[in-house]
């Protein structure tokens, strides 16, 4: 796969200088580089450890090591256009692409590339665009500034393969790219709305199936997403909504069939002067079983749909409520810019009333990180970040029931390297 992607930019890039006089491109790039120092405390290396009704020691068993790594959005860019309303743009990934092998064994992190944008739009009007391929979808569309230690290893099981890039996990739902087809209405300079059919994460069904059945995803229905871009002087205003239903045949007599997720999200921005204000608060139900980056929460009551919503004995979705939100705040001082950030995440459910099966986890970040250009297209970021995995989450039927458990703390220390042209 790695050496596809390689032959593909390859020929993309011939493509791009053999292209008629007539078509305009542009080529860009973004390399960063990793260099940190990363300590998981003892109740995180542990994967976490019980807190009540009986407390755990979990030792003095920490994880500290340096990493230099080139995280896997570093990325080269092509965008063409070959009429003056129709532009096509493709972006590929490289770089670590995954998190946990130097725990795991490999050595090492591993090279690789993926698919960022593959898309092409069309300006049908000088108020209405098109646009149709791979990218991200209009759904929370900001995001906190926080870049080091996308391909830091981690301990706890909902996060494995995850390391920290914006926030994901810790205040902020990450929409991500996937395939869709999307309309961009332009008012005016203030005001844009986005709808977008996203293509759907079909999961496999969480219901039992009738006698002698088979129960498979039936879902019609796209997922559709929707915003406004609203401008106000120097305030903006990001509300967005998204929907997605999936439907399940050959159930068992009296079990639901169907799983509903949904969100809401309002971000802002305030500008004044040299300082900028920047946060987003999303809520919502069942966000594992749509479209999205958000790790799943860890259950060990072993009935999990998408690992936050569950199914009772008789079939019935126990939904899981979803909660998010983040401040990143920044000043301007001479040629640096100090970013001061906070977040957190609360997934939650009740189970079946009267069992002792409540599932609810809290996580948490908060830190700082400064630019620094230190020349056009060279940037040093120094950054140090807390991750709180939360020392009281309640997970289900554990041993003994109504257990609580700390999942520990990560933190980073440490500088990026990045070249932007």
């Amino acid at each position: 796969m790695k050496k596809l992607f390689v032959l593909i930019f390859a020929a993309l890039l011939v493509a791009a200088f053999t292209t008629p006089a007539m078509a305009k491109f542009n080529i860009g790039c973004v390399i960063a580089t990793d260099f940190y120092y990363l300590k998981s405390d003892a109740e995180h290396k542990a994967g976490g450890v019980v807190t009540a009704p009986v407390a755990a020691i979990p030792g003095d068993d920490n994880y500290s090591q340096t990493h230099i790594q080139i995280p896997g959005w570093s990325r080269p860019n092509i965008t063409w256009t070959n009429e003056k309303d129709v532009r096509a743009r493709i972006e590929f990934g490289v770089g670590d692409q995954g998190a946990g092998q130097l725990i795991s064994g490999a050595g090492g992190t591993t090279g690789g590339a993926t698919l960022r944008h593959a898309y092409g739009e069309w300006d049908v009007t000088p108020g209405f665009t098109l646009m149709a391929g791979w990218s991200t979808t209009p759904f929370s569309p900001l995001d906190p500034t926080q870049t080091l230690g996308t391909s830091a290893p981690n301990f706890i099981p909902p996060f494995l393969g995850l390391g920290h890039i914006i926030g994901i996990g810790f205040g902020n739902f990450y929409s991500g790219r996937f395939p869709q087809v999307r309309g961009t209405w332009k008012f005016s300079d203030q005001m844009k709305f986005e709808m977008a059919l996203v293509d759907p994460a079909v999961t496999a069904t969480p219901f039992a199936a009738a006698a002698g059945k088979v129960s498979d995803n039936e879902s019609k229905m796209p997922r559709i997403d929707a915003s406004a871009d609203l401008y106000f002087g120097p305030l903006k205003l990001y509300p967005s909504i998204f929907w997605h239903k999936q439907i399940y045949d050959n159930v068992t007599a009296g079990s639901d069939n169907e799983i509903t997720s949904y969100g809401y999200s309002l971000g802002l921005r305030f500008n004044i002067g040299p300082v900028d204000f920047a946060s987003e608060i999303q809520t919502g139900q069942n966000w594992s079983n749509t479209r999205g980056t958000l790790p799943s929460m860890w259950d060990t009551s072993g009935t999990i749909i998408g690992a936050t919503t569950r199914v009772s004995p008789t079939g019935q979705v126990l939904d899981s409520d979803d909660l998010g939100w983040w401040v990143d705040v920044s000043f301007k001082l001479g040629m640096v810019t100090p970013h001061l950030l906070y977040g957190m995440s609360r997934t939650d459910n009740d189970g079946v009333p009267g069992i002792a099966d409540d599932f609810e986890v809290n996580t948490k970040m908060y830190g700082i990180h400064v630019v620094i250009p230190v020349a056009k297209t060279f940037m040093i970021r120094p950054e140090f970040m807390i991750y709180d995995y939360g020392d009281d989450n309640q997970v289900g039927v554990a041993a003994p029931v109504g257990s609580t458990v700390d999942f520990g703390k990560q933190t980073i220390l440490g500088v990026q390297f990045m070249v932007v042209f």
